[in-house]
This record gives C-alpha cells, structure tokens and sequence, in this order.
C-alpha cells in the first residue's frame, strides 16, 4: 500500500503521468460537453489534491483541471450555456495547502469560476462540502470528483455514495485493491474489519470467497467493490483496469463510475490515449492486453474469450452487449467483436425492426439490431492469419 511522501513536493513517479494525463483528457471532454448543454453551475471535487506541481514542475491535478474548465470556456465562446463552475480542492497537510493555494492564485479572477481550497482530511471536508454545495447532491447539476488517496483510506463508501446520489454525478478513483488485501491478510493487527467495513459500507465483503491465491484475491476485492459501486451507490456503469508498466511491475487500479455510457466511453477515450509504455490489464483476469486492440488477430482471440464468458447460449439485446463491452473489455463498441464470431458462425440469427435476419445478411448492422442469438459454441479458427502470433 503506498504511503504519503516525507516531502512537500515530490518527484511525478512515471504512472503518476499517466494517470493525470487521463484526467486532463477525460475533463477536457466533460467540461466541454457539459459547459455547452446545462444551464446550473458545475462542480468539480478533488479530495487529495496535494500541492499541486510535482519536483519536475509538472502540473498537478488541480492545475490540470483548472485550466482544462478555463480553455473549455474560452473554447466554447458564445455557446456556453453553463453558468458557475464551482471547483473544491482538499488538502490535509498546511505545507502542501499553502503551496497549492499560491499556485491556484493565479486562477482566482478567471470569469465563471469559482475556486475553494480546504485544509483538512477529505473524510472531514465532505460534510462541509455538501453542506455548501447541497444543491449539486440533490439536482441534475454535473458533478464530478477525482479521489486519488495514498492507500486504501482516506475516503468511505458512505462518502461516495452521496456524491453519486445525484443523476449526473461521476467518480475517478484509485482503488488499492492489493492494498486491502493486505489487510485482509494482516487480519486484525491491520484493523481488517474496520477498514473493509468504511470501504464496502458494511459486511458485504465478507461474501468474498478468498483463497490462497493474493493476486486472485485482489481482484476478488475488485470486482465486489465495483458491484457495490453499481448496486447500492447507485452508478449504472463502472470501469476498472489495472495499469501496468510493459515490464510487468504492476501500477494500480483505475476506477471510474458513472451513470451516463457517454461519460464512459469518454473515460475509455481518455486511457486509450495514455502513453503507449502502459498497459491496462484486466482487472478480473489479470491478462495483459494492449488498450484497444484494432488488428485481426487480437480480435480472433478476444471474440472467443468474451464469447466463452457472456454470449454462448444466450438471446442478448445489443444494447446490453454494448453496455457489457464497455464495461468489461478494452474495446469501444462490440461491433469487431460480434463480426468475428459472427464468421466463425457463433450467431443463431439477429432481430431489426422485429424481424429475423440471418446473421450472413448485407442487411446485418450490429447497432441496428435489436437482439441477436448466439449458438452454443464458435467454429474453430481458421489456419493462417488469425493463427500467427
């Protein structure tokens, strides 16, 4: 589990980079989108939002959020609609606030925001952030908040259920599911039961089934918190993968939760234009796979592994195929994917417009189709292309 710096100000560890360049991407669209389609203030919530430059001089990200709202309204011109864009930095450690409030000076006088900086633990800031910005809790005002604490406190499930109370709330988070296995391990010298108990909100983690197996256990940890995220948070889409360098020295769990699959593939968006020397493992089998892949042979490979684990047997609605991909998979629509088992006859036939259309026909656009049935099995792959290496 990683611990806080000594240092008020610290190197930008190679992931760290990444990790904010995917903020930066990612805020660039939402507040662009959003800037342009309400007419409430919006609220942005960074948690853990340190000094806000690393020893490199790099930005921050409270930096890289203030300028991405800044240049989306300089952007958008006379067709921004939205009004204030409230933004709320928390900061525990005085050294690193006030280094983080000289730093946001600058930007203070910038029209339509708004900037507030509070010097406290975020678990303590949030009641007085919800207080101040209740409104943003119980309407359809666009809020988004990035938490990014070192190890696996710092905030609770409690807590990121009222930010996504609202229906047009979004969180960023990096979760150490390696982190809370350690605990688990650790049992009662590492406060197991307190610490799971504020991060699932209660007992339910003790449904895991663990073994031996620690790797296998995080994810385990993983893939219970994303259904708690899903169930009783309320998010109706989550994603998760960990980012791994290419030598295999593992990173971390990125995790984001949304009600809207716009803002979802937005954030897929955002990572797939991290830097190339990352890759995003999937968080429920550990595979190292590149970020979406696009040539054939990839995709031959894929199709059968998500065709084994969803589609074998079943009559689906695509947009559940759809929400399932985006979700579970580095790809961005299931269109590649569908094609490949399609041609190694694994599709029974489709509906479009309540009739049924063989799976062969020119007729056939995935996103037209309303269901599509899949057979029991796919046909072995061919010799040749998808075979090579």
């Amino acid at each position: 589990m990683s611990k806080p710096p000594k240092e008020p100000i610290w190197p930008a560890r190679e992931h760290t980079l990444a990790k904010i360049a995917i903020l930066d991407a990612y805020l660039n669209a939402w507040f662009a989108i959003l800037g342009r389609s309400v007419k409430s203030d919006m609220l942005y919530i960074d948690g853990f939002s340190g000094p806000g430059v690393y020893a490199g001089g790099q930005d921050g990200s409270p930096i890289v959020a203030v300028k991405a709202a800044h240049k989306a309204r300089c952007d958008a011109g006379e067709k921004w609609t939205a009004k204030t864009i409230r933004m709320v930095f928390v900061e525990r450690d005085s050294e690193r606030f006030d280094i983080l409030q000289s730093r946001l000076a600058i930007h203070q006088r910038q029209p339509n925001l708004s900037i507030q900086c509070i010097n406290k633990a975020f678990a303590s800031a949030f009641d007085e952030i919800r207080r101040q910005h209740m409104d943003a809790f119980t309407s359809s005002m666009p809020l988004f908040a990035f938490l990014d604490p070192f190890g696996v406190k710092g905030t609770t499930f409690n807590i990121l259920q009222e930010i996504l109370s609202s229906g047009t709330s979004e969180v960023f988070l990096l979760f150490d599911a390696d982190g809370m296995e350690r605990i688990r391990v650790a049992g009662g010298a590492a406060g197991c039961e307190a610490v799971f108990g504020a991060v699932f909100g209660g007992p339910s983690w003790r449904e895991i089934s663990f073994t031996d197996d620690i790797k296998s256990n995080s994810r385990k940890i993983l893939a219970a918190y994303r259904e708690q995220l899903r169930g009783r948070a309320g998010a109706k889409f989550s994603f998760s993968f960990e980012m791994r360098k290419d030598n295999g020295a593992s990173g971390y769990h990125l995790l984001f939760a949304t009600k809207h699959i716009r803002g979802l593939e937005k954030m897929k968006e955002a990572m797939r234009a991290v830097d190339k020397n990352f890759i995003f493992a999937d968080g429920q089998t550990g595979q190292k796979i590149m970020f979406g892949p696009d040539n054939n042979a990839v995709a031959a490979v894929d199709a059968e592994t998500y065709f084994n684990k969803f589609c074998s047997g079943k009559r689906i609605r695509y947009g559940d195929i759809r929400s399932w991909v985006l979700q579970e998979t580095p790809y961005m629509r299931p269109d590649t994917l569908l094609t490949e088992m399609s041609h190694r006859h694994g599709v029974d036939s489709v509906i479009i417009g309540g009739k049924v259309i063989a799976p062969g026909s020119k007729l056939v656009r995935w996103s037209e189709t309303e269901t599509i049935t899949f057979r029991d099995r796919l046909a072995p792959r061919k010799k040749g292309l998808f075979d090579q290496e």
